[in-house]
């Protein structure tokens, strides 16, 4: 038997031109960023002002310590003590009043008074 042909359509790349190498001019792309610089240069300037006093209060040693001794003449006290002569008692002792009182017993406590006075004044 005898088998027709097949035909199948098939799709070939031939070359058109040969490769070559192309310039293509991309433009550039800036961007704004910000910067410091200087304007001005720094300057210095001389100023005068007037000194400021102050008053400081220190100490300052006049002479160094040192050790001076000094008599202390003794201070003397009067000082009154009770001491115990004899024993307490009890006595009856009589005593003027208004019932007692008589010319005699006026006398008697007038000459006494009279006595006491006299041995004082000497």
């Amino acid at each position: 038997m005898v088998t027709p042909a097949k035909y199948k359509t098939v799709k070939i790349q031939q070359l058109v031109s040969p490769a070559s190498t192309k310039t293509v001019v991309i433009p550039a792309k800036y961007k704004q960023v910000p910067k410091r610089v200087v304007d001005k240069p720094a300057t210095s300037k001389v100023i005068k002002t007037p000194p400021v006093y102050k008053t400081i209060k220190t100490k300052v040693l006049l002479e160094p310590a040192r050790t001076v001794r000094e008599v202390i003449p003794a201070t003397y006290k009067t000082v009154t003590k009770k001491k115990k002569v004899a024993d307490g008692y009890a006595k009856w002792v009589p005593i003027v009043c208004k019932s007692s009182m008589t010319t005699t017993t006026i006398r008697k406590v007038q000459e006494a008074l009279r006595e006491k006075i006299f041995i004082m004044v000497r």
